[in-house]
C-alpha cells in the first residue's frame, strides 16, 4: 500500500482512498508521497517527549515537545487552585453546618480547622508564580 504525507494536516492519506478523499473534498494539495518505512516510523506512538510535525522538507518528523508558555502555567495553577478549593470546600461542607448548629465532635471541628488552614493557604497562593508554586499539602479528611 502506498501513503501520501500533508504537511499542512500533519496526516498521512493512503492511497486506495484517493477517490474518497477528493469526493470528499478533503484530498490536500500538499501531499508527498511517502515509503511505507515512513509511514511506519511516524504513524505510530512517538517517543517519549515528542511530537510529529512537517519538517522543512515537508515529510514528518519528531521534534521536543516544547515547554508550555508562562499562560499555559498559570492556567494549569488556576485550574488546580480552583479544584483543590472545591475540595476543601466539599469536605468541610457537613463540618461547617454542624458547627453552625453546636452539634460538631471535638475530633472534627479539629479536622474543620486543618482544612479550613488549608482553605486559606490554598487561597493565598498567587497562580502569576507557576509554575513555580509550593502547593500546601491536604490535610487527612
Amino acid at each position: 500500500m502506498s501513503y501520501f504525507y500533508s504537511a499542512h494536516e500533519n496526516a498521512f492519506f493512503p492511497a486506495k482512498f484517493k477517490e474518497a478523499y477528493i469526493a470528499a473534498n478533503t484530498w490536500p494539495e500538499d501531499l508527498l508521497e511517502v515509503s511505507v518505512e515512513i509511514f511506519n516510523q511516524y504513524s505510530i506512538q512517538p517517543p517519549e517527549g515528542k511530537i510529529r510535525v512537517a519538517g522543512v522538507d515537508g515529510l514528518p518528523t519528531w521534534i521536543s515537545i516544547p515547554e508550555p508558555i508562562k499562560t499555559q502555567y498559570v492556567a494549569t495553577a488556576e485550574i488546580e487552585k480552583y479544584n483543590r478549593i472545591s475540595e476543601a470546600n466539599r469536605i468541610t461542607q457537613t463540618w461547617q453546618t454542624q458547627l453552625i448548629l453546636g452539634i460538631i465532635s471535638e475530633q472534627d471541628r479539629e479536622k474543620l480547622t486543618n482544612w479550613m488552614l488549608y482553605l486559606q493557604a490554598v487561597q493565598a497562593i498567587e497562580t502569576q508564580a507557576a509554575p513555580d508554586i509550593d502547593w500546601p499539602k491536604a490535610p487527612a479528611a
